[in-house]
């Protein structure tokens, strides 16, 4: 889910390939500023990357176990947010009437 909305700010030109967001929290708000509040993509998202981010605080640094459900709902949640970001990009919804000039395309990584 980073990874996909760091592409996304970064087609936008918001985020610099260079000067990247460099907190979870940071990267949260501004998503939530330039995508969500300007409707590019469903506040459901932003809801999610804030719930998931919730989640991996709690299981990183709590070290409290996440439950199997909750688990398979933020999978399921980063699922979707990540094939809406793609499919914004590829829409060309997220593209600026510039080119990017920082040579960022708002490609988003798979799996690997």
């Amino acid at each position: 889910m980073f990874n996909a909305a760091h592409s996304a700010l970064f087609a936008l030109q918001i985020e610099d390939v260079r000067a990247p967001i460099k907190t979870h929290n940071g990267l949260i708000a501004k998503f939530g500023e330039h995508l969500v509040r300007t409707g590019h993509l469903p506040s459901e998202y932003g809801e999610a990357l804030n719930a998931v981010q919730r989640s991996r605080q709690i299981a990183d640094y709590n070290g409290e176990p996440i439950e199997l459900d909750k688990a398979a709902w933020s999978v399921e949640r980063a699922d979707a947010f990540v094939a809406a970001v793609r499919a914004s990009c590829e829409s060309h919804d997220l593209q600026t009437p510039d080119p990017p000039h920082n040579g960022v395309s708002c490609d988003i990584p798979g799996p690997a």
